[in-house]
């Protein structure tokens, strides 16, 4: 949690002990526990699908491996693709 003091950001006088400077007794907290706890919350489900979209494309990757999806698809394209084809023409 961010603390102020005279206008200015400081660190919380419970971390004091880490040798941080500035950290004061008379620090106030910029928001309450709840406040940041609502933030936190609303920070993780922005994440939610971004991370779940990953999940899902380690998975796919991981069980198209364990098929051999892309042993077949070179076969089945093998002698159908003519390589000076797919460069891209200027």
């Amino acid at each position: 949690m961010q603390h102020k003091k005279d206008g200015r950001l400081v660190a919380p006088s419970w971390l004091r002990w880490l040798k941080f400077t500035g950290a004061t007794k008379d620090s106030r907290p910029i928001m309450s526990w709840q406040e940041n706890m609502h933030w936190f919350i609303e920070g993780v489900k922005s994440l939610t699908t971004a991370v779940l979209t990953l999940i899902l494309a380690w998975s796919i990757g991981t069980a198209m491996e364990a098929c051999g999806t892309g042993l077949y698809i070179s076969n089945a394209l093998k002698g159908n693709i003519d390589p000076g084809e797919c460069a891209l023409h200027a």
